[in-house]
């Protein structure tokens, strides 16, 4: 009774780690007692969603800062400290589940305060699965935001949600994952709501939104040189060109060049500061030079690692360069208009009729009109890179066999590489979104042949291609397609300069037939950005000069068939190279030759056991017959025992199997 009336001790989130949390192996580089010395901005990320002032607390923070281990030690003080009802959303219930084995159970199997709080799974009745934790005063539910179930019906006191720029833009049909999480905590007036993430898209991420709402706190440093404080930027670390092992940070008052030891010295002195007025919403925001952690084998410092990876990122292309801003620098990725000029592309044609080596595997897209069909062929090589090979009109109403022959057809021919090898289509993906049934009837007949149907989809953030579906009474293959996702990809490679990784080559040949009406196809559509009611932008593709964007459509497919194909391209490429040539079998002496007389067997001749055979020249003496040697005795049948039949036991599995 003294233990129940006694009242639970007054601790912030961060004194509570400090005094009883322990890392775990399995999700941090540091093992044993936490301390919030060691990262000290960790501190008001952990102690301002119990402050009773804030109502959100949002954390725009770079990749492996520790922005995960402030949730799980705020998770231990609603468990230790303050019970509550909480709910953690992931992005996907597989990253949820993923969430509960690596990082919550090990936190309470290494935690002695929540070890006993928490029953172990393997007990009956526990109420400790995966997705559920119980524990006196409440319990936890870990869900994803892609389970519209797993948001409903359940009130909540603590919402935590990790990741929100990952989150799907729907919950399923009903809406916003986070809105519907957020709206669990209506029935409490000291609810606690906490989101994090690292930015994406600048219009598009949620947490930049929420960030940009809230009083937009920055770690400010002191420099050990002059003392002024500042917040850490990119543009302030230099290094000599050629040189990153010697980059520096430079101070901004005094333009002192400090060196990393400075740097992290400034890190753990820090404080935050509110760049905005405060209005219920509290955010944070800190990039990866606020990293206190050492830096990684074949550097000097971290200094040097973070200008390695930028430099290594600036080199791979557009793509490293958007997710090395997101994860390292915090900050989101300012899209360009995605258009390409046709007449650029024509101008760089090549002269090939027959494919280079580097193609290893061809695909086909096929989008279906009223009266006729167009197909276009790529060939792709190691890292997407691609061969324009044809593009097919194919005239004919849909719903008869002409334009479905013309596919057969092309679907039978063969095209060959320099060195001879032969190459087919292995997949073609067919658009069914204005014909579904037919399309789909007509695509399970070739199923055998690599045919499926497919329907765009232009909701953002969906997958080239998704998982299979089987549609009606038809029972066929049929897969979703992120058609927005697709031609983002295309859009993004069309305005590459340089072959390499991605590039799409295009031919002069007249077999290839691309043209200016199949170029002025292809570069048919543009992005540009739409304001969406709830704040966010989209990018939504419009038509240019009322073109026709059928070999756009075409590469979409062709681009989707090549995703589900998921080729192996090393063992391809080492499939495919040429076959060392064997030896030539000496032929044998003609009549004419001045070769002696010898008989020289083809194929190896077989000698029986029992007689053997000479082979002689012609002329030779007859050889003395050899003596009969008398045949071997053979052995005398040894008598066995009969074995006695089981009565009743003649037929079935018990009769003969068993035995």
């Amino acid at each position: 009774m003294r233990r129940a009336l006694t009242p639970p001790p007054n601790l912030t989130p961060t004194q509570w780690a400090d005094a009883h949390r322990y890392l775990s192996p399995e999700g941090s580089s540091q093992r044993g007692k936490y301390s919030s010395a060691f990262a000290s901005y960790q501190r008001d990320l952990q102690d301002s969603p119990v402050d009773p002032i804030v109502q959100t607390v949002c954390m725009m923070i770079a990749s492996q800062l520790g922005k995960t281990e402030a949730i799980n030690n705020l998770v231990g003080y609603f468990i230790d400290v303050d019970p509550s009802t909480v709910m953690m959303v992931q992005p996907t219930v597989e990253m949820a589940e993923a969430w509960s084995k690596e990082r919550l159970d090990p936190q309470i199997r290494d935690t002695p305060r929540l070890t006993g709080l928490v029953r172990p799974a393997r007990s009956r009745d526990s109420g400790n699965t995966i997705l559920r934790k119980t524990y006196p005063g409440g319990n936890i539910a870990i869900v994803g935001a892609n389970a519209p179930s797993g948001l409903a019906g359940r009130p909540r006191r603590v919402v935590l949600l990790d990741e929100v720029d990952r989150f799907p833009v729907s919950a399923g049909e009903e809406g916003d994952p986070v809105a519907l999480a957020i709206r669990r905590t209506e029935t409490y007036h000291n609810a606690v709501v906490v989101m994090t993430s690292t930015p994406t898209i600048s219009g598009r991420s949620r947490i930049e939104a929420e960030y940009l709402q809230s009083d937009q706190c920055r770690w400010f440093c002191p420099c050990p040189k002059c003392g002024e404080r500042q917040w850490l930027k990119w543009s302030q670390v230099k290094w000599p060109e050629g040189t990153p092992e010697e980059a520096v940070y430079e101070c901004e008052a005094c333009k002192a060049p400090l060196t990393d030891a400075d740097r992290l010295t400034m890190v753990r002195a820090g404080e935050w500061r509110a760049t905005a007025p405060f209005n219920g919403k509290r955010g944070y925001t800190l990039n990866g030079i606020n990293s206190p952690f050492r830096h990684k084998k074949g550097f000097r410092n971290r200094l040097h690692q973070m200008v390695g990876d930028y430099i290594h990122a600036k080199r791979i292309g557009k793509e490293a360069l958007k997710t090395w801003t997101n994860t390292f620098l915090a900050e989101t990725w300012a899209e360009e208009a995605a258009s390409v000029d046709e007449k650029g592309l024509m101008a760089r044609r090549e002269e090939y009729k027959l494919l280079p080596n580097d193609c290893l595997v061809l695909t086909c897209g096929v989008d279906i009109q009223a009266m006729r069909f167009e197909a276009t062929v790529y060939a792709w090589g190691v890292g997407e890179e691609s061969w324009t090979v044809t593009h097919r009109i194919i005239g004919g109403r849909y719903n008869t066999p002409e334009p479905w022959k013309g596919i057969d057809a092309l679907l039978a021919e063969k095209w060959h590489r320099e060195d001879g090898t032969e190459l087919r289509i292995v997949r073609t993906m067919v658009d069914s979104s204005k014909w579904t049934d037919h399309v789909i009837r007509q695509t399970k007949k070739r199923t055998a042949r690599g045919v499926y149907a497919i329907k765009g989809g232009s909701t953002p953030g969906l997958p080239v291609i998704g998982k299979e579906t089987r549609v009606g009474d038809i029972q066929a293959p049929h897969f979703r397609l992120g058609t927005d996702t697709a031609k983002g990809i295309i859009m993004g490679r069309l305005a590459m300069e340089e072959p390499g990784p991605g590039f799409y080559h295009f031919t002069r040949h007249p077999d290839g037939n691309q043209g200016e009406e199949f170029f002025l196809g292809l570069t048919a559509e543009e992005s540009h950005p739409v304001k969406m009611r709830n704040g966010f932008t989209k990018q939504e593709w419009s038509l240019r000069d009322g073109r026709r964007n059928e070999p756009l459509d075409c590469a979409v497919y062709a681009l989707a068939g090549l995703y589900h194909l998921r080729p192996n391209w090393a063992a391809l490429a080492e499939n495919m190279k040429p076959k060392s040539a064997k030896p030539a079998k000496e032929e044998p002496p003609s009549s004419n030759s001045q070769q002696p007389d010898v008989v020289t067997p083809q194929e190896p001749v077989t000698v029986p056991v029992a007689r053997t055979y000479e082979l002689r020249r012609a002329g030779d003496p007859e050889p003395e017959p050899k003596p009969e040697q008398p045949e071997p005795k053979q052995a005398a049948p040894v008598a066995r025992p009969v074995r006695r039949q089981r009565p009743g036991g003649g037929g079935g599995w018990v009769g003969r199997g068993w035995r």
